[in-house]
């Protein structure tokens, strides 16, 4: 798993939020959300990285570090 992944993993654990829970939440199902974490932050479009990025509070600079380089 890449770093990137990491990452976003820590930030759903640092909002006391499940994987499935934040699936559930963005309107994803969970074993897909499992599917495109597993391949990597490419798998998700844009609009799945913004639900992320709202549902997690992420900051400009997280989500730049996250999704973007």
């Amino acid at each position: 798993m890449s770093d990137k992944m990491q990452l976003l993993k820590q930030k759903i654990t640092g909002a006391d939020m499940t994987q499935d829970a934040l699936a559930s939440k963005i309107g994803m199902n969970p074993s897909t959300f499992y599917r495109k974490v597993k391949i990597g932050v490419d798998a998700f479009t844009v609009g799945e990285m913004r639900s992320l990025a709202n549902a997690l509070n992420l900051t400009g600079k997280e989500v730049k570090d996250i999704f973007l380089n």
